[in-house]
């Protein structure tokens, strides 16, 4: 796997949801919150969500209508002035229903757009006529198609415009070792951007850096409880650094110095009981080796 395959699958992890995962440059553009004005509007929500998600596929976007993609759209709508009116003898509430559409991105709140539409509706309760303009939505899909075309251009011409300066920021955040903020906001630039070869590169030398900043915090700590003769816990250490990184090659080696450091505490007990002539605790410290790498073998072949 190389270094590329490694940071996309890092920032995967960084970004992926249990419902949908986003992978590095997805412009996934999901349904974020909704305000309406009525209480019990689990099933208007749903269908607006539709509306939204459908819209943006058509507009030639990736859509979830998961609340956790990277640009989401947020709805509120309000009821403007109504009346009560009789048709036939039949009691009905006329209004207009204002829907507000904004397209922000998820982390930061930077809003790319904003779009409203107004729909005439009648009911037989002020509740009804929010369900019924939900209905009527559908009536005004091709606009909003046209809207979230011209929001996905806004998104790129946005990332297009200012990618030095994210990639700046992205340093700045990498110079305060704070990885994971730095791919994250590398990541959120869509692929589809102009320039986008200097974003991947960034990502790259991003991931290169983290693993080797890891690398070097672990040695650091290896060391430490080595010289605490903490064997055990410098060796789980070992066995966590990153693959990778340039002294998880080196891991293989040390594994085997630190079994030797083992090895010469026990030789060296086993030595100085068998000096004070005292056999049965030389035999406890040479038992006491559970393994052995060939010259602790030798060593204690030799004693």
């Amino acid at each position: 796997m190389t270094m590329k395959h490694l940071a996309a699958v890092f920032i995967l992890l960084l970004v992926s949801t249990t419902a949908r995962a986003q992978t590095i440059g997805d412009m996934i553009i999901g349904v974020g919150s909704l305000t309406l004005p009525i209480e019990d509007s689990s099933n208007l929500k749903s269908s607006i969500s539709s509306f939204i998600t459908s819209s943006a596929t058509r507009a030639g976007i990736l859509a979830s209508q998961f609340e956790n993609a990277r640009f989401v759209t947020n709805v509120s709508a309000v009821q403007l002035d109504g009346d009560r009116i009789q048709i036939n003898g039949i009691p009905l509430w006329v209004a207009e229903i204002q829907y507000d559409f904004s397209v922000v991105e998820s982390t930061s709140g930077n809003q790319f757009a904003s779009y409203s539409l107004t729909i005439k509706q009648t009911g037989d309760s002020e509740n009804d006529l929010m369900r019924q303009s939900v209905k009527e939505l559908n009536s005004k899909r091709n606009a909003f198609v046209s809207f979230m075309s011209q929001t996905k251009s806004d998104i790129l011409k946005y990332y297009t415009d200012n990618m030095d300066r994210l990639l700046k920021n992205a340093e700045s955040f990498k110079a305060q070792q704070d990885f994971d903020s730095a791919m994250r906001l590398l990541g959120q630039i869509p692929r589809e951007c102009e320039g986008y070869e200097k974003v991947e590169a960034a990502i790259e030398q991003t991931f290169i850096d983290k693993i080797e900043f890891e690398c070097d915090s672990r040695m650091v700590q290896f060391n430490v409880l080595r010289g605490q003769q903490k064997f055990d816990e410098a060796i789980e250490m070992l066995m966590e650094l990153p693959n990778g990184s340039s002294c998880h090659a080196k891991s293989a080696n040390l594994i085997v110095e630190v079994q030797n450091d083992v090895c010469s505490i026990y030789i060296q007990q086993a030595e100085s009981f068998y000096g004070l002539g005292n056999i049965s605790g030389a035999l406890q410290s040479l038992l006491g080796l559970e393994k052995l790498t060939p010259a602790c073998a030798s060593r204690k072949k030799t004693l």
